[in-house]
């Protein structure tokens, strides 16, 4: 097996030391991607492209992994063979493109380097006369052809392009530096993370975790697909910093219009203080412009003066059709439409254009030390052990039909709650209990042992499984979630 790899178009018109930077870059993350999937083939960096040698039952595995290989602009599939006569390369040619012919348009593309005593065009002409002997009903068509038989001369050797397979183009993962991507799980946070990738920049990501360890899982799956399908030729970390107790404060001391920007504000200052730790210089969300209430123009300004480092915004005028269909192309869609994004401070009166002075002072009535308790408490892993750690951690089944002896906690917030009030066909209304979340921890341990099973319930599952598999951490075994449709 030969693979030629070319580099994306913006790379080849760098200077040449950056440009040989950049190669050497790329063939070095080329060959740990290999190495990661177990794969024997070398890669061999070359002045214009990259080759990638191997044995042949490792083709249909390669080709894929390259394809997905930031930086990679091209994948061709290729034979190789000593330069001797026309008719020698004919043999080697018509026989592997006779049978795709028929009834097609194709013309011959030749490329040469080096001296010969041919030109291109007379081996183009003479390849073209062979292979329309072989497929008479082909046609030629230089200038709209649906197959193009392509060969490359260099000095002494022949290649000739089996198949040709479109790149992911970018630059080098690691060429353009490290950033640290807030991810969330959602379509946005994803797609922001994949470009950020794609750009040469190395994305560690961190998480900020609301209450719960179901909610974390799901991101950290979405960090790990993100990792190994587009960034397996580099190390990336994955924090997750504790932030229930920053809810629970943002819920008692901040007006109820201004908690979502608070809250940006916050994350962003947390995440500010990571990067400066590890020395990153940037930080990247997924935010789009007016998308929702703390993404205005305003509210974005009044969010871009916490943190002290550049905040890139990769997706800050596209639209959500575009993110949606980006996350599909990727194939982080199925990630987001699975975990809805948190959603317990937001409000259903936000203010969109929350001014800078009431922000500050709502920040100030916060209590002291609360970013730094929840950073104390943050924890972090090589995005390459994720797998092991969702592993060892599973779910909390649904229920949907509570038995005799089950009681279901609404943990819903007020206003949630009296727009729709729950109802459980099979339970009487005094074993359906009330208690938010951000008081539910301490609650529950009067209720722990008094011989009921406790089913929580939200409206989407996300809180209830996150504060449910919370508890089961805990020590507490008398505990369920409440799906009404599983």
């Amino acid at each position: 097996m030969k693979l030629i790899l070319k580099l994306f178009a913006e790379i080849t018109i760098k200077s040449p030391s950056v440009r040989r930077k950049m190669v050497r870059t790329l063939t070095g993350n080329i060959q740990r991607a290999l190495t990661h999937e177990g794969l024997t083939a070398r890669a061999i960096r070359r002045w214009d492209h990259i080759e990638v040698d191997g044995p042949d039952d490792e083709r249909h595995a390669c080709i894929p992994l390259l394809t997905r290989t930031p930086g990679v602009g091209q994948v061709l599939d290729v034979e190789a063979f000593p330069l001797s006569t026309f008719e020698d390369i004919a043999q080697v040619v018509v026989p592997a493109w006779a049978t795709r012919l028929p009834g097609r348009r194709f013309r011959v593309s030749v490329k040469r380097a080096g001296r010969h005593a041919f030109t291109s065009i007379e081996l183009e002409r003479w390849l073209g006369a062979q292979l329309l002997a072989a497929a008479p009903d082909a046609k030629v068509s230089l200038d709209h052809p649906e197959i193009n038989v392509r060969v490359d001369v260099t000095d002494d050797r022949v290649l000739m392009v089996r198949e040709q397979h479109a790149g992911l183009g970018g630059y080098p993962l690691g060429e353009a530096g490290e950033a640290l991507s807030l991810l969330s799980g959602g379509f946005d946070s994803g797609v922001a993370s994949y470009l950020t990738l794609r750009r040469g920049i190395v994305p560690h990501f961190v998480f900020f975790n609301l209450g719960g360890v179901a909610h974390e899982l799901g991101v950290k799956q979405l960090a790990h697909y993100l990792w190994e399908r587009y960034g397996s030729g580099r190390p990336l970390l994955f924090y997750s910093v504790p932030f229930d107790t920053v809810v629970s404060a943002l819920l008692q001391h901040v007006e109820h219009g201004l908690m979502g920007v608070v809250l940006k504000r916050l994350m962003l200052r947390a995440a500010d203080r990571i990067a400066e730790r590890h020395g990153i210089p940037a930080l990247v969300t997924g935010e789009s412009v007016s998308q929702v209430s703390s993404q205005t123009l305003h509210n974005l300004a009044v969010i871009e003066q916490s943190p002290h480092r550049l905040v890139l915004r990769p997706l800050s005028l596209t639209d959500k059709a575009e993110i949606i269909r980006i996350a599909r192309d990727i194939g982080t869609a199925e990630f987001a439409a699975s975990m809805p994004e948190y959603c317990g401070v937001i409000s259903d009166r936000p203010n969109i254009a929350a001014p800078l002075r009431e922000v500050l002072d709502a920040e100030a009535a916060l209590p002291e030390g609360l970013l730094d308790e929840a950073l104390a408490r943050a924890r972090w892993l090589p995005v390459s052990r994720l797998l092991d750690d969702i592993l060892a951690a599973p779910p909390l089944p649904p229920v949907g039909h509570p038995q005799e002896g089950d009681r279901v906690i609404d943990i819903r917030l007020d206003a949630a709650r009296a727009r729709a009030p729950l109802s459980v066909p099979e339970l009487p209304v005094q074993d359906i209990l009330h208690i938010p979340f951000p008081g539910l921890a301490g609650r529950f341990s009067s209720l722990r042992d008094d011989g009921h099973r406790y089913l929580l319930y939200c409206d989407r599952g996300v809180l209830s499984q996150l504060h449910g598999q919370y508890l089961r951490d805990q020590g507490i075994s008398n505990i369920g979630v409440y799906r009404p449709d599983a």
